[in-house]
């Protein structure tokens, strides 16, 4: 959420404590109170550290992962964002419980073509042309997993080399052994 704080009294203004009527709408996503338009000068951003994963609750498929140094997420268009500048949380942004961010995150990997039979250049290690053979998510802080293959860290995604194709179980335990064998 942003707030401004008066340079001169103190007073930190933010749109939680004060009526909707005081606030211009950028169209952009930002409200700006009436009182930092009007006087520029006299008012500062506050910037307020934040760590974690959050949803909104009037954007239901909206999920940001958020700190100090970088946001990423799942945009209200459904794509995919990265950006390390100053992405800022509205008002009705609200933390994400962990089994909220596995099921979204999860529900997106697969979409872009992670699941079992996909060819991936997983971030790890120098792990290339790994068949994902798991079809069990897993979270830990920033990094989601699919079985024991790391397809997302930080924002960044494992690129895809394969899409797959009807392979069979057999079939997938032969190009894994060829793999590892490399």
């Amino acid at each position: 959420m942003t707030k401004y704080k008066h340079k001169q009294s103190g007073e930190v203004v933010s749109q939680s404590e004060k009526h909707i009527d005081n606030f211009y709408y950028d169209g952009i996503g930002h409200s700006i109170h009436k009182k930092f338009v009007e006087n520029t000068d006299d008012w500062e951003l506050v910037v307020e550290e934040v760590s974690g994963w959050f949803v909104n609750n009037y954007c239901p498929k909206w999920l940001m992962f958020k700190d100090k140094n970088i946001a990423f997420g799942i945009s209200t268009q459904n794509t995919w964002f990265c950006d390390n500048l100053n992405t800022t949380l509205l008002e009705n942004d609200t933390p994400a419980t962990a089994r909220t961010t596995l099921k979204m995150l999860s529900e997106y990997a697969t979409e872009l073509g992670y699941k079992k039979g996909t060819v991936v250049n997983t971030l790890i290690g120098s792990h290339s042309g790994i068949v994902l053979s798991h079809t069990v998510f897993g979270l830990k802080g920033t990094e989601l997993w699919l079985g024991n293959a790391l397809i997302m860290k930080d924002g960044i995604w494992a690129t895809i080399t394969k899409k797959p194709s009807s392979f069979t179980e057999e079939q997938l335990s032969e190009l894994n052994e060829l793999i590892s064998k490399k």
